[in-house]
């Protein structure tokens, strides 16, 4: 999440995030997608699927949503 926060941001730390695991994460690879919801100057929303991959199927593990601050903003 902090990646696609930095992408507008430019330097950022993560300020905040929750985290909801749907299943255990069985299969042999991990991918995570992240998506910008929100930027503002200072702060962004975005939220991160986590999907396990394994014998040709993708099975959602795990959803969070943070926010991320740009360093040096206040």
């Amino acid at each position: 999440m902090t990646f696609a926060g930095a992408s507008v941001l430019g330097s950022c730390v993560t300020s905040e995030y929750k985290v909801n695991y749907v299943r255990p994460a069985v299969g042999d690879r991990l991918v995570a997608r992240s998506t910008l919801l929100y930027s503002g100057k200072h702060q962004s929303t975005c939220e991160c699927k986590v999907y396990s991959q394994g014998n040709g199927e993708e099975k959602l593990v795990a959803v969070s949503l943070g926010t991320i601050s740009k360093t040096g903003a206040l």
